[in-house]
C-alpha cells in the first residue's frame, strides 16, 4: 500500500483494496491526559469480578437499551457467610435492575443455592435460602428451588436441566399466564404444637410426599434451643415431627445442613426449600 496517506483505507480482509473507507485527506489531533496525570493504572485485582460494580458495568450497564421479557439469576454461594447482608442486596439489586431497565415490574426469576457442603457451615447455607426466599416479597418474581438436584461434593452441580425447567415454569406461569402450569414446592407457613410433637402447615402442598432419604432432614428443639434429630410423617398436606429426646418442643426445623439434600415435595414433583420455624440467629 506504501506510506503515502493517498492510498490509505480502512476495510474488513473481505473487501478488496481500492473498496473501503478512504482515509486520505486532513486529519485533526486532540490530544489527551499524559501519563504522569492518570497516575498508575488499576491493578489486576482492581479490575476482577470481585470488585463492586465490575461485572454490573462490565455486563449489564451495556444493556440499557436493549428490549427482554425478563431476568433468570442464578447465583448466591459466595454469599453464604453473609447471609444476612444479602437479605438487604439482593432484593436491592432487583429493583437497581428494574429502575436500569426502566420496568419497575421486570420478571425476576432466581435459582436458590443447592445443598453442598459448606466447609465449617453451622447454618448460614440455610440461611442464605432464607435470604433468598425473601426477596418474593417483591412482585413478579419466583424462585427454582433445587434441594433435590444438589451434590454434597460439587458446589456446581451437574443437574442443569431440572433448574432449567424450574425457571422455565416460573415464566410460564407468571410472565405468560399459564395458569395449569405449577411453578412451587410446597413451602413453610406455620406451626402448632400438639403435646410432643409438631405439626408443620405447608402452602403448594397438594400431594405431599416424604421420599425416601438417608440424611436426617428434620430436627426439634425445646426451650434449651437445642436440636434433635427427629422423625416425620405426612398427614394430608401438613407433616407431623417428634424427637424422643425433645419431650416439648417448640421449634422445627427441615433440611437445615448445608448439604442436605431434600426429599419433601408435592404432586408437581416440586422441593421444598430448608425452612426453620425459629427466629433465632445463634
Amino acid at each position: 500500500m506504501g506510506q503515502d496517506a493517498r492510498f490509505w483505507e480502512l476495510r474488513p480482509a473481505s473487501v478488496a483494496a481500492g473498496k473501503g473507507l478512504a482515509l486520505a485527506g486532513a486529519w485533526e489531533l486532540r490530544p489527551g491526559a499524559s501519563l504522569a496525570e492518570l497516575g498508575a493504572f488499576p491493578s489486576a485485582d482492581a479490575l476482577s469480578p470481585w470488585m463492586p460494580s465490575t461485572l454490573f458495568h462490565g455486563m449489564i450497564d451495556p444493556l440499557r437499551e436493549a428490549t427482554f421479557a425478563g431476568v433468570i439469576w442464578y447465583q448466591g454461594e459466595a454469599n453464604v457467610g453473609r447471609w444476612k447482608q444479602y437479605r438487604t442486596l439482593f432484593p436491592a439489586l432487583i429493583a437497581d435492575w428494574r429502575a436500569v431497565f426502566r420496568r419497575s415490574d421486570l420478571p425476576f426469576y432466581f435459582v436458590q443455592i443447592a445443598p453442598f457442603r459448606y466447609d465449617g457451615d453451622r447454618g448460614e447455607a440455610a440461611r442464605l435460602r432464607e435470604a433468598q426466599l425473601q426477596a418474593l416479597a417483591l412482585p413478579n418474581t419466583g424462585v427454582a428451588v433445587t434441594m433435590d438436584v444438589g451434590e454434597k461434593l460439587d458446589i456446581h452441580p451437574k443437574d442443569k436441566q431440572s433448574v432449567g425447567e424450574r425457571l422455565a415454569r416460573c415464566a410460564l406461569r407468571r410472565t405468560y399466564g399459564r395458569g395449569d402450569v405449577a411453578d412451587r414446592g410446597p413451602s413453610y407457613r406455620a406451626i402448632t404444637v400438639e403435646g410432643a410433637s409438631i405439626r408443620v402447615h405447608l402452602d403448594d402442598a397438594e400431594g405431599l410426599e416424604l421420599r425416601a432419604t438417608k440424611d436426617a432432614l428434620f430436627a426439634l428443639a425445646g426451650a434449651d434451643r437445642v436440636f434433635h434429630a427427629a422423625s416425620s410423617r405426612v398427614d394430608g398436606t401438613t407433616l407431623v415431627v417428634t424427637a424422643a429426646d425433645v419431650p416439648a418442643p417448640v421449634a422445627v426445623r427441615y433440611a437445615f445442613r448445608a448439604d442436605d439434600l431434600g426429599a419433601l415435595v408435592n404432586a408437581a414433583g416440586l422441593p421444598a426449600s430448608s425452612f426453620r420455624s425459629d427466629d433465632w440467629e445463634e
